[in-house]
Parts: structure tokens; C-alpha cells; sequence
């Protein structure tokens, strides 16, 4: 994994705490990477089915939920 460093606004790092806090997300930079994989998810969504569809005629075959983990879904 690679590693990004942000700035925020106090109300958003306000909710990313109270996220945390309460329990929704285990930590921050889950909170950061949830929004980030929901941001992106119909690129993300394109790649994962082109990736399959490759691999679907190959020995590489996995299901399209393994390619998913691999992409961080």
C-alpha cells in the first residue's frame, strides 16, 4: 500500500473522528479509503469486469469477487 497524506477542514476531520468513534470504521484511513473506493467505483467497476473478461479465456481464471479484493473492493 501505498501511503497519501491529506489536509482537512476541521469539520471534515470532525467526521472522520466521529466515524471512527463511533465504531463505523475501525480507523481513519478506512473511512479515507471507503470514500476513495466509492468515488471511483464505476471506473473501478469497468476495470474489474475488463479484467475478468481477460481472464475468463486464460489459465489466470479467478471469480470476478477474488479480481474484486485484488482492486481493494
Amino acid at each position: 500500500m501505498e501511503t497519501v497524506q491529506v489536509r482537512l477542514s476541521k469539520e471534515l476531520f470532525r467526521l472522520l473522528d466521529a466515524s471512527v468513534s463511533k465504531g463505523v470504521y475501525p480507523n481513519k484511513s478506512e473511512v479515507v479509503r471507503d470514500a476513495l473506493r466509492k468515488m471511483f467505483a464505476p471506473e473501478l467497476k469497468e476495470e474489474i469486469l475488463a479484467e475478468a473478461v481477460r481472464r475468463s479465456s486464460s489459465k489466470d481464471f479467478v471469480s470476478q469477487g477474488e479480481i474484486e479484493k485484488e482492486f481493494g473492493l
